[in-house]
């Protein structure tokens, strides 16, 4: 699987985690970012497809910014990697064009901000470029659809509806355009590295939070919730998470 999707959630971690930059199709109005994107890449291209700020001695970062209160979303497909060897190239291709064009729809009826989609799995956040107090809530409510939108899409070799993973944590975290070559829009922080653990120690069908992100809830929210208890997650050691089965309690917020 990619990225930090089955089984290969460990590849995405280090200090610092980059991630690619989101289309500039989807990017949340922010002049400054998109400054900073074209400064990064200003100057005369090299054959690497590079700027040659770097050979004249420009190398400092020429965007970041800290975000005191993100919430953060993680997700990956179900039996990717059986998925990907039982069935056409083309007809995964398809599948992941049709799921990650519906998530694509709901994001500006959450608020959420994409960050970026690589093989079977998803990032995005809120409380990014727009900080809110209900950052939490929104990208639950977000991870909710994500589920109905899956299990309306059926595997081709299975039958069998659509399942993700989906795991949120919320926590402060840095944000920097980084390289020259194809500059990079990146994440930098625990609270990403937690979320990825959300969904990779996460249950099949189902969205994990972190004892963080519930904390941020209303008590009607936390009622929605139910304690899965101690997880042992790699490089934070014992956490309290909690779990919420979308299509079992929850109905639809909005048609697809």
């Amino acid at each position: 699987d990619g990225g930090a999707g089955e089984g290969g959630a460990a590849s995405w971690f280090g200090s610092p985690l980059q991630l690619a930059a989101p289309s500039r199709s989807l990017l949340v109005p922010f002049p400054t970012l998109n400054a900073s994107f074209s400064s990064a890449n200003s100057g005369k291209a090299t054959a690497s497809g590079a700027s040659d700020r770097g050979a004249r001695g420009s190398t400092s970062l020429v965007y970041k910014q800290w975000h005191p209160q993100v919430s953060v979303l993680f997700s990956d497909i179900v039996s990717y990697t059986s998925m990907s060897l039982e069935n056409e190239p083309e007809e995964v291709m398809a599948l992941l064009h049709t799921l990650f064009s519906k998530f694509d729809s709901m994001l500006d009826v959450f608020g959420v901000y994409k960050v970026e989609s690589w093989g079977d799995s998803y990032l995005a956040c809120t409380g990014l470029h727009n900080e809110s107090q209900d950052h939490a809530q929104d990208l639950i409510d977000f991870a909710r659809e994500m589920h109905i939108a899956a299990s309306s899409i059926t595997v081709p070799n299975t039958g069998e509806p659509l399942q993700i993973r989906v795991g949120i944590h919320s926590g402060p975290l840095h944000t920097a355009v980084v390289g020259m070559c194809r500059a990079r829009y990146s994440l930098f922080g625990d609270t990403v590295n937690t979320a990825s653990r959300m969904e990779s120690t996460g249950i099949p069908g189902k969205c994990q939070i972190s004892e963080d992100t519930y904390n941020l809830l209303s008590a009607e929210s936390k009622g929605e919730w139910s304690l899965r208890g101690e997880v042992h997650v790699k490089g934070r050691g014992i956490m309290t998470t909690y779990i919420m089965d979308p299509l079992a309690r929850l109905a639809p917020v909005m048609e697809h």
